[in-house]
């Protein structure tokens, strides 16, 4: 009974709160077109079959940078001097119940950065960022893309 409460709890504050915002963007005069190449890192941190087109959501989003002017590509830091960023997409997601039943929830974020060196240390500097909180009776798949089309709504 009580963890039907608690489900109930947890069901209402997410179906009824406004689990979405708009990106946040931290230079509205960054463009995608004039970086010379982006990485995409998935972060995958989903559990109980809650996420599971983890190629199609890679696949997405490079197109999504590639509509914009970017360049995809592979390299081992970016760097804001070399023009070099990368798109993280953290999906954290997990079925309600321990025994990995009932719906699933978490959130997904995504972020795209760099770093910056200054003297001899490495600072990450964040270009714009978007979390969504998520619930979903079967998976999350759709709503992962929804969140990275409405991430790249807030760029150019």
């Amino acid at each position: 009974m009580i963890k039907l409460l608690k489900f109930i709890v947890i069901f209402v504050t997410l179906v009824c709160s406004p689990a979405v915002a708009d990106p946040v963007v931290w230079d509205k005069d960054f463009s995608i077109r004039d970086t010379k190449a982006i990485r995409v890192f998935l972060d995958d941190n989903a559990s109980g079959a809650c996420w599971t087109n983890l190629r199609e959501t890679r696949e997405y989003a490079e197109e999504k940078v590639r509509m914009l002017g970017g360049k995809i590509d592979d390299f081992d830091l970016p760097l804001a001097s070399e023009r070099r960023y990368e798109l993280n997409i953290f999906v954290h997601l997990q079925r309600y119940f321990v025994d990995d039943t009932g719906p699933c929830y978490g959130n997904v974020r995504i972020a795209l950065k760099t770093f910056a060196q200054i003297d001899t240390f490495f600072h990450s500097s964040e270009i714009a960022h978007f979390t969504a909180v998520l619930l979903d009776p079967n998976n999350l798949n759709e709503e992962a893309i929804k969140a990275i089309s409405i991430f790249f709504s807030g760029l150019r």
